[in-house]
């Protein structure tokens, strides 16, 4: 609280009182006047700690009430109920020279009664009741006030107040089965079982902070907040509302968050809904049935910095316009905006003209075939634009996304784009991730897919996605300047060749997708070689039947090789793949080669990768493994060799050379039951092994229990499939 005294007199007198309590230090302090005062004003300062706990001395407080020629009074306890001058006004009345009765304390249950006083003394000329500290609720708003609404359905709803002008008894509620035996200090809690109407009773709404609405079956809101000026949040989700009265939130001009995600809103909302909302930053209407907007909806709430609209029917009015060009231009705020799955069809340039601060656009899941020049002007700040799935194509045009400078993010998947402009992204220089997968991109009428400048611009580019498109050839230095990027997909296109000079200038990559294209029967040996830095390499699903023996030579920092699903087998040397060429990859952790003709695995072949934890070799053509094969894997844990041409015996002891082995699958081969035996009373000797596969044509009887129930007990998971 503060200050001041009016002296009319020539002469005063000043009292500093410093009061010390429980720790708690207050300092009070009195202007005083002699002789003829007409307008004192008394302010006693309170430091608001420890409930209930008096701050201010005894001696202050009979000094405050002796004053009788004060004009505004101030009661400056944390606890109103301990205070002389509370229980005074509240016993007695107002006197009668008070005009302005300021108070800083924790309300009682008594508010009631004293309210009645505080009208009776109105009557006789009392200007205004205030509340703490700027608060300044006027007149006898504290009264009691009512909020109702009408449900379908059991639910919970919760308020949040301001302890310091309000307590628990002051908040009643009717209408349901059952109030909550307890609650969070500073919120007001109430619960019912079945379809009701719900009647908050409160005696100082205006200490409301916060409503939480949520998922609580209302479909009605019949008495709303007008009363409960001091709400900063509102959270109606989840519910069924279909409509709402214009005035609904009326006087709520300090709100900062209202919610009505996933109602059932529909149409158009009334143009003065959001009106008195000068104060908001977030406003959630998502997930509703909204049409359309008028063109002032949101005139007056200047402060807003987040707006979803997200999840409706946004689309073509009667006008054939989607959303005015001046919706937003009054939102000098906004920073987040989200337009997503609706059904827009068309953005009008310079809609968003006014909204320089916009860092977040999302217009996901529409239904734009195309966008105009024009359409991000003054989007200076834009550093997120969603354009996933919509109906763009054949292609954009160049300059519609030169206001774009900062652009942090740009997602065109799901679209119907077929090529570019060389300058598409001219502008675009602080481009990191640039997502345009799932298009129609292939050979244009040129030939060329991809202009081998396209990219060229983009030097802080850290993420590509090409995925799921035609792309049938990548030309030599389309990424040269890209010296960034980190993470590149080509997956699921149509290339059938990779050129030495694909790759130039990405000593930064570190995953490379081309999973699911056409690769084959071999690659340009140095086609990798620029890739130093590569930790992941996808090559499933190609055509692939042969490497050279230095195809990873720069690939030193290599951990995960998928191999996968290609036509891996013997060339015309009669090897499968050379038995060095895994030998740079001294950090490799996991190799996949399933689904191959692999009919040969040379000693020594994973000698040098002594990380490799998991190796894949199911569904290959391998007659038998030699010794050797494992030699180097001190860290493998996971063997997989299901589904090959194993038969007879292998050699024995062939799993010893694996020390950390967890796993061992030999599913559907043709080993003997004299070697399952046999290798049963190996394995017993691996204590890390925990689980162990096993099938083949080995009848039950000839497979020895003793040894089966030993490997049991060494607790490892034993499938037999005879």
């Amino acid at each position: 609280m503060r200050k001041k005294v009016k002296f009319k007199s020539k002469q005063g007198a000043l009292l500093f009182g410093v009061i010390a309590l429980s720790g708690i230090v207050a300092t009070v302090v009195f202007f005083l006047m002699q002789r003829q005062s007409e307008s004192v004003k008394v302010i006693v300062s309170e430091v608001n700690e420890a409930q209930s706990h008096r701050l201010l001395s005894d001696a202050a407080i009979q000094l405050a009430s002796n004053l009788r020629d004060n004009r505004d009074y101030y009661i400056g306890h944390y606890d109103c109920d301990a205070s002389p001058q509370f229980k005074h006004l509240r016993d007695v009345g107002f006197p009668s020279e008070y005009q302005d009765v300021y108070f800083s304390c924790h309300l009682p249950a008594t508010l009631g009664e004293f309210f009645l006083k505080v009208e009776k003394r109105k009557a006789q000329g009392a200007q205004s009741l205030k509340f703490g500290s700027g608060i300044g609720v006027q007149g006898s708003k504290c009264q009691r006030t009512i909020f109702s609404f009408e449900t379908q359905g059991p639910g919970i709803v919760f308020f949040d107040y301001n302890p310091a002008m309000s307590d628990p008894s002051d908040h009643k509620w009717s209408g349901g089965s059952a109030t909550l035996p307890a609650c969070a200090v500073g919120r007001t809690c109430y619960q019912w079982s079945a379809p009701s109407t719900i009647v908050l009773k409160s005696l100082c709404a205006p200490a409301m902070t916060a409503a939480n609405l949520a998922n609580a079956n209302i479909r009605k809101l019949t008495k709303t907040f007008k009363d409960m000026p001091g709400l900063l949040r509102i959270t109606l989700s989840s519910n069924y509302l279909t409509t709402l009265d214009g005035n609904t939130f009326q006087g709520l001009s300090v709100l900062e968050g209202l919610s009505l995600y996933d109602n059932k809103l529909s149409g158009e909302l009334p143009a003065s809904l959001f009106s008195s909302l000068v104060a908001v930053e977030t406003l959630d209407l998502r997930v509703n049935k909204l049409t359309s907007f008028h063109t002032d909806q949101f005139a007056t709430n200047t402060k807003l910095e987040n707006l979803y609209l997200g999840n409706n029917l946004v689309g073509p009015n009667f006008l054939g316009v989607e959303v005015s060009d001046t919706l937003f231009e009054s939102l000098i705020d906004l920073k987040r905006l989200w337009l997503d799955s609706n059904k827009l069809q068309r953005i009008l340039p310079n809609t968003f003209l006014a909204n320089t601060k916009l860092v977040d656009l999302n217009l996901n899941s529409n239904e734009l075939p195309n966008l105009e020049s024009g359409a991000f002007n003054g989007l200076g700040e834009l550093l997120y634009l969603g354009l996933y799935d919509n109906l763009l194509g054949p292609q954009l045009p160049a300059d519609v996304f030169n206001p774009l400078v900062k652009l942090d993010g740009l997602d065109l998947r799901i679209n119907k784009l077929k090529s570019f402009p060389s300058n598409q992204f001219s502008q675009n220089t602080k481009l990191k991730n640039l997502y345009m997968g799932n298009n129609l991109i292939g050979p244009n009428l040129t030939g060329v897919e991809l202009p081998n400048t396209l990219f060229a611009p983009l030097v802080e580019l850290q993420r590509l996605r090409l995925d799921s498109n035609k792309l049938q050839r990548i030309l030599p230095n389309t990424f040269l300047t890209n010296t960034k990027l980190r993470d590149f997909n080509l997956n699921s296109n149509e290339l059938s060749n990779l050129e030495s000079g694909a790759f130039n200038g990405l000593g930064e990559l570190l995953y490379l997708g081309l999973f699911d294209n056409l690769l084959g029967p071999q690659l340009p040996a140095d086609v990798l070689n620029p890739l130093v830095k590569l930790d992941t390499l996808d090559f499933r699903i190609n055509k692939l039947k042969s490497f050279p023996a230095n195809q990873f030579s720069q690939n030193t920092k290599l951990q995960n090789l998928y191999l996968s699903i290609n036509e891996i087998g013997p060339n015309s040397t009669g090897l499968d793949f050379p038995s060095t060429l895994l030998d740079p990859l001294v950090d490799l952790t996991r190799l996949w080669l399933a689904d191959n003709d692999l009919q040969r695995i040379l000693p020594n072949t994973f000698s040098k990768n002594a990380k490799l934890f998991d190796l894949n070799l199911y569904s290959n053509s391998l007659p038998n493994l030699e010794a050797g094969v494992f030699n180097g894997l001190t860290s493998l844990q996971n063997v997989g060799l299901f589904n090959n041409l194993l038969t007879l015996n292998l050699p024995a002891n062939i799993f010893d050379s694996l020390p950390s082995v967890r796993v061992i699958d030999l599913r559907n081969n043709q080993l003997n039951a004299t070697y399952f035996n046999q290798l049963m009373q190996e394995l017993l000797t691996k204590n890390t092994l925990t689980h162990f596969y096993f099938s083949g044509q080995i009848p039950k009887a000839n497979v020895d229990p003793a040894r089966v129930t030993a490997l049991k007990n060494k607790g490892v998971y034993f499938l037999y499939d005879p």
